[in-house]
């Protein structure tokens, strides 16, 4: 991986960490499995646990197209999966089976915890 990208990605980790506060997540210290995204555009991660948000609680998330989180959570799990460190979830909704954020509330996070 070359110097820029890593860059980027720590910075983003960094803007995102802080948030883990906001919140008691449900998921405090979950692995990042696979992540990725959809043609449509959403994009979509797996995790090693399940949420336990009422009517999608799997270890899947998925968020939508025009979701305002999506490049910092896809440069967030592309870091946590290159490191090996965990993660801190907090979802308030479900997209289809899957956790998703609305973005109605602060508690909501998606952040990187210390290799």
């Amino acid at each position: 991986m070359n110097k820029p990208i890593v860059a980027a990605l720590l910075l983003t980790a960094a803007l995102v960490a802080p948030f883990r506060s906001h919140a008691s997540s449900v998921l405090p210290a979950a692995h990042v499995l696979r992540f990725g995204t959809y043609g449509n555009g959403n994009v979509w991660v797996t995790l090693d646990q399940a949420t336990d948000q009422p009517g999608c609680a799997t270890p899947y998330l998925e968020f939508p197209v025009n979701g305002a989180a999506n490049k910092a959570v896809l440069a967030t799990a592309a870091l946590a999966m290159a490191t090996g460190a965990t993660v801190t979830v907090q979802v308030d909704a479900c997209l289809g089976p899957t956790g998703t954020f609305t973005g109605a509330r602060n508690g909501t996070l998606f952040g990187i915890n210390k290799p």
